[in-house]
């Protein structure tokens, strides 16, 4: 049900398109999502290669992915560009700051004579239908199982954690009285706990635990009598550091009160990586958070969750694929609040 969810939200924002996944789960957007995560000790194994030695895929010609799901999300663009310029459509979307820059190099205020012209298709074709379907593919990736898999664990804790389950609809509960019911953008940055449960959620569980990077220049570090050479890479475990005990006590236990506004003040900004940190942090970090919390309002303020006999407790993660899951699925029991 969430991965229905974001990808429709996905969708919508990033290519301008209703899937409706939610009513129809076999959509072709979510049809082609769980198409990239199919195979994922393959994927993994040339993701390994691809970074240890990137010319070897090239020269043996295998692709990462599959022909007909590249040329998915290439067609996707492209049509969906000449039904915009067709239609005279504009939409504040992520493709449509694309299609500026295509154009004018530059993201402007989108008005009417901004939409792009397609009689100027040398430009378009050269750039949009490869290097903008590329960039929203990404997107669409980083949001269609990051965002649906952190809030499977939020639920589970929840489930887990009734008390801290009431202080967040309670908190719900009275932001949607003073507003009528609506769910706003500024509704969601008044609700301080939300804010503090969804930073919990990603410091337990965060979607990428392993960060790289390539050092830029040579960096000494003469604590540990070496140096880290220009052009290597570097791992990070994002996953290690935020269940690290000497940083978090008690690192297992989902404690949303570690992101009071008080407590953050004392924390180094390095010991919280669930979307990086500094210039290459994650793109869609502030869209992603926002999604997160738009689906914990929605549920909280109609449903209580609760755990049944087939929950798994405690939690047995597979270590198969990108985004590990819990064995067996999450089963969770909603029922209508009174």
């Amino acid at each position: 049900m969430l991965a229905r969810f974001t990808t429709d939200v996905i969708s919508s924002c990033a290519f301008g398109i209703e899937t409706k996944s939610l009513d129809n789960p076999d959509s072709e957007f979510r049809k082609y999502g769980k198409r990239i995560f199919e195979n994922p000790i393959r994927t993994v194994l040339l993701n390994i290669v691809r970074n240890v030695y990137p010319p070897i895929l090239t020269f043996l010609q295998i692709r990462v992915l599959s022909k007909d799901l590249t040329d998915f999300f290439i067609n996707t663009v492209r049509d969906t560009i000449a039904y915009r310029e067709h239609n005279n459509i504009m939409r504040s979307d992520f493709l449509q700051i694309l299609i500026q820059l295509l154009k004018a190099g530059k993201v402007e205020n989108v008005d009417k004579s901004s939409v792009v012209n397609l009689s100027d298709r040398e430009l378009v074709e050269k750039f949009s239908l490869n290097e903008a379907a590329a960039q929203l593919f990404v997107f669409f990736l980083a949001g269609f199982e990051t965002s649906s898999s952190a809030l499977t664990y939020g639920l589970y804790e929840f489930a887990l954690n009734p008390e801290l389950q009431k202080r967040l609809q309670e908190e719900i509960d009275e932001t949607m009285d003073k507003l009528d019911g609506q769910i706003t953008y500024e509704a969601l940055h008044e609700m301080e706990y939300l804010d503090m449960v969804v930073q919990e959620i990603l410091r337990k569980y965060p979607s990428l635990g392993i960060l790289q990077r390539k050092c830029t220049t040579e960096y000494p570090l003469p604590e540990l009598g070496f140096t880290i050479e220009k052009g290597t890479k570097v791992f990070i475990s994002a996953k290690g550091i935020q269940r690290d005990p000497n940083i978090y006590p008690n690192p297992e236990k989902f404690d949303p009160q570690r992101f009071a506004p008080e407590e953050k003040k004392k924390m180094d900004p390095m010991t919280y990586l669930p979307f990086g940190e500094g210039p290459r942090n994650c793109i869609g970090s502030r869209f992603g958070l926002m999604q997160m919390k738009v689906a914990l309002v929605s549920i909280f303020k109609s449903y209580n969750v609760e755990v049944c006999e087939k929950t798994p407790i405690p939690l047995v993660l597979s270590v198969r694929g990108l985004f590990p899951g819990p064995i067996g699925g999450m089963p969770l029991i909603f029922t209508m609040r009174k």
